[in-house]
């Protein structure tokens, strides 16, 4: 039996039902890897927000983490008194659970890069995943708090 015998014993509907679970099944693999890579799945361990967290919130930001791997466009930051609050998007989520690092655990340093001036969060429990953010992003944190981080020179 050749392939389109076998293709014509089926209807149509199938294909579209199993491009859409391929789809799916490609979506959320790359979700969970990218979570994984990026350095978020560790953070979580550390830092998983256990409630909704009010104050300033910043959509569609940027972000670059552990191994070169980020978030571009995709992550949703909210800042109050207590810290810094940390998600993705909905379409995005999918293995990356909500953060909430309190601002005693974070510290700041400004970096310079080929695409302007950056700021590098790191936190106390996890220094090991960098959180590089635009200088912009950083300067509209501190004006949202007092409780933000200095931030010191370049390194």
């Amino acid at each position: 039996m050749d392939l389109i015998s076998f293709l014509d014993g089926y209807a149509p509907y199938t294909y579209v039902l199993a491009f859409v679970a391929i789809w799916t099944a490609g979506w959320v693999t790359l979700s969970v890897l990218l979570s994984a890579f990026s350095g978020w799945t560790e953070l979580a361990g550390c830092y998983r927000a256990d409630h909704t967290a009010q104050g300033r919130r910043f959509l569609f930001q940027s972000a670059r983490m552990k191994n070169f791997a980020g978030f571009r466009g995709s992550l949703i930051v909210r800042v109050n008194e207590a810290g810094l609050h940390l998600s993705v998007l909905p379409l995005f989520r999918i293995g990356s659970p909500s953060l909430f690092i309190p601002w005693v655990d974070v510290s700041a340093v400004h970096k310079h890069s080929w695409v302007g001036p950056m700021v590098e969060y790191r936190f106390r429990k996890c220094p090991q995943v960098p959180f590089v953010i635009a200088k912009r992003l950083a300067d509209a944190i501190s004006a949202s708090t007092r409780d933000a981080p200095a931030m010191t020179g370049a390194r």
